[in-house]
């Protein structure tokens, strides 16, 4: 080799730095270059990957399908293209259920069709304080979200710009797709390349 140069990812007092963009791509490249930025861990698996699913509903609220046949995840890596299709305007939206451990007991990540995101933790009936923001020209149809759940921290990716991080309990539990409407509308949410990077 002539003229070798290695480079390392950058640090601040010995943590990698999170990157505010990401590339999108399929979860193998995603995943390998996650981990060479050290933003996931380089010893893991792929817990997860599903080329279609779907999810529907009509009335407010949230409803959900779990992935997995209840296989549990505690730190992970998650991306998906989401298609978000709604009868009417209004804040119809999708997500991602996680460490979801009860009917009431899980943190969702969203966003809808008004440009509104969010991660909020749920525990009974109550939703805490957690990440929120909206983004104008915001619009139904295709969107890709990416969420890093590492130890106590939980990293949002909306179309590959870091929307949010919030300090969340590091709870081992299912994940799963969902409708969020905050009012009644009839909305499908398709997921496509749906993958699950998982480590200790």
């Amino acid at each position: 080799f002539d003229d070798l140069v290695v480079t390392t990812p950058a640090q601040v007092d010995g943590s990698g730095i999170i990157p505010q963009q990401v590339l999108i791509g399929d979860g193998t490249a995603m995943v390998q270059t996650l981990k060479r930025t050290h933003v996931i861990s380089a010893g893991g698996e792929m817990g997860l990957t599903i080329p279609e699913s779907s999810v529907q509903f009509s009335g407010p609220g949230i409803n959900r399908v779990m992935l997995g046949r209840g296989t549990q995840f505690t730190n992970f890596a998650l991306g998906a293209i989401v298609n978000l299709s709604a009868a009417a305007r209004g804040p119809a939206g999708c997500g991602v259920v996680f460490r979801l451990t009860g009917e009431t007991d899980y943190t969702l990540a969203y966003f809808n069709q008004d440009g509104e995101y969010g991660v909020s933790s749920r525990t009974g009936d109550n939703f805490s304080p957690g990440v929120y923001g909206q983004e104008s020209g915001f619009s139904s149809g295709q969107h890709h979200i990416l969420i890093i759940a590492s130890d106590n921290t939980i990293y949002y990716y909306l179309d590959r710009v870091l929307v949010g991080t919030v300090e969340a309990s590091d709870a081992t539990g299912e994940v799963g797709i969902a409708v969020v409407n905050f009012e009644g509308n009839s909305t499908t949410c398709s997921y496509s390349n749906l993958w699950l990077w998982r480590w200790q």
